[in-house]
């Protein structure tokens, strides 16, 4: 992904504007045209370029066109295309490198704005001193963490900046050190949001490369009922994910994981976590839409039930990237896979349950349970925030699958962009065959 400096500066400027709207004479801002380069590099810029980092994060999460979370849940199955989009091979979970266009695009430019804005701040701005105590620098590693860990869930492949293929764990090595200096920099700088934040994506990063007890405490740091949310706001970045299924019906619940026909396609799941399931779930809301005669509404393609998804019911509803409640249940994977303790991981499932108001499970005595009640108490804590793809797939690679018939020939990572191959000289020769996997 080439970026230039320039691009920077245009964020930088719209940024600007934002935050001086928003706090009054802290800048003078005539227009939202372009300002030279060099008028940056002072210390009154840094909410301004912050905010857009924020602003990328959102883009790539929920904006219309580099939708994280449409695409990933076509993929692995939390939703199903009842619309008329020409969606090509992706609702069957077969990606091509001319579909990544915009979310290949949209991750490595919410990637490289917050590492640049990061690398301008160090250089050209802060002092040393400033720069270690300083809780926007906090916040600004805390962003480049976590577009790192979306990149990892979601991506086959890590590039970075025009660079050869590397495997995709590139991605959570990098975003584990930005996460370490959030912690370090938030901590000296009262940045409290930031640290938690980051320690909850520290935590995930450090379970997805295998370190399960440095994950454990970590997301002890993270507060039960935290969460931190890309902040979407009108007219854009607005959640395009509720557009499209409370005003064209594109994307319906029906035959997913989550739905009634969805639980008779798939391995079975009639441990204790169904049937405190289905659509009463407060974590996964969904409504079946009828017709005045009350037949079922279809989809946009005239035929597909339409079962409108009701996590997202408003156009700038927020779509969480960092949750207290994930952090239990990733204590909770951790008890079942480092200690085998299965009383414990039904202690820390029903403890998130207790957030959503929701009634305890009882423990298994066996562990194949166990891991079925992980699964879909993730899945539905989790449910339609660009997360499902990664657990799905290393789950049926790991521990035993979860719905395995929907998920054994589909694709199990998104490819790099066609503009990517077809720019970067060192991905020559790079090949996708189907189902795809990530690059070790």
């Amino acid at each position: 992904m080439h970026r230039s400096k320039a691009s920077l500066l245009t964020l930088a400027v719209a940024s600007v504007v934002v935050v001086a709207a928003a706090c009054g004479d802290l800048f003078s801002v005539q227009s939202p045209g372009r300002i030279a380069d060099q008028n940056l590099d002072n210390e009154g810029a840094i909410p301004g370029i912050v905010v857009g980092m924020s602003n990328r994060i959102a883009n790539i999460m929920g904006s219309s066109g580099d939708n994280m979370v449409i695409f990933s849940s076509l993929v692995d199955g939390e939703m199903y295309h009842g619309g008329s989009y020409a969606w090509a091979q992706v609702p069957d979970g077969l990606v091509e490198p001319e579909d990544m266009g915009a979310n290949w695009g949209g991750a490595q430019v919410a990637r490289w704005t917050a590492e640049a804005g990061i690398q301008r701040m160090r250089d050209s701005i802060l002092s040393d001193a400033d720069f270690h105590d300083n809780p926007y620098v906090a916040r600004a590693f805390m962003y480049a963490s976590l577009a790192n860990r979306i990149l990892g869930e979601n991506m086959c492949t890590a590039v970075f900046d025009g660079g050869s293929a590397e495997p995709a764990a590139a991605y959570f090595t990098r975003g584990i050190d930005e996460a370490d200096s959030a912690i370090a920099i938030g901590g000296s700088s009262g940045a409290t949001e930031a640290v938690q934040a980051a320690y909850g994506a520290r935590a995930s990063m450090e379970a997805w490369m295998g370190d399960w007890t440095q994950a454990m405490a970590d997301a002890q740091n993270v507060p039960d009922d935290f969460v931190f949310s890309a902040a979407l706001q009108l007219p854009s970045p607005d959640n395009d994910f509720q557009y499209e299924t409370y005003s064209r019906y594109e994307y319906t619940v029906y035959g997913t994981f989550m739905s009634d026909s969805g639980r008779a396609a798939v391995e079975d799941m009639d441990g204790p976590a169904w049937s405190a399931a289905h659509d009463s779930d407060p974590r996964a809301p969904w409504t079946i839409l009828t017709n005045p005669d009350g037949s079922v509404t279809r989809g946009a393609n005239g035929q597909t039930p339409m079962y409108q998804q009701d996590k997202y019911q408003a156009a700038d509803s927020d779509i969480p990237l960092v949750k207290g409640t994930e952090m239990l249940l990733l204590r909770a994977e951790g008890q079942l896979r480092v200690n085998s303790d299965i009383g414990a991981a039904y202690a820390l499932m029903n403890q998130a349950r207790d957030v959503y108001g929701m009634s305890h499970l009882t423990a298994p005595s066996d562990m194949a349970t166990a891991w079925k009640d992980l699964h879909y108490e993730r899945a539905a804590t989790v449910w339609l925030e660009a997360r499902h793809l990664w657990d799905v797939t290393r789950w049926y690679n790991e521990t035993g699958p979860m719905h395995s018939e929907a998920i054994a020939d589909r694709d199990q990572c998104l490819p790099p962009s066609k503009s990517e191959l077809d720019s970067n000289s060192d991905l020559s020769g790079y090949s996708v065959s189907h189902p795809l996997t990530r690059q070790q």
